[in-house]
């Protein structure tokens, strides 16, 4: 899941909440490594000024990467269509 959010600054922003349910501190830092990469690889879609908080769900702890960075792609477009809306 993916919240958006435009703040009207030049500066692009990723939080990435990994709570206690996905393991000890070794396995969230290594999925909060992968989802700032992930988000990384698809920033060319956030326009600038805009402030992300990507929340992981269930299964992305074990993810392979390319369906990591396919869903957070994808939660993403979402986001900014529903923050378009205005929704």
């Amino acid at each position: 899941m993916v919240y958006v959010r435009s703040t009207g600054t030049a500066a692009r922003r990723a939080g990435i909440p990994v709570g206690r349910r996905f393991g000890g501190a070794v396995r969230r830092n290594r999925l909060r490594r992968r989802l700032r990469e992930a988000v990384r690889r698809v920033e060319d879609l956030v326009p600038s000024g805009t402030d992300l908080i990507v929340v992981p769900r269930g299964p992305a702890a074990e993810a392979p990467f390319g369906v990591l960075v396919d869903a957070v792609g994808a939660a993403l477009r979402k986001g900014l269509r529903e923050q378009a809306e205005g929704l």
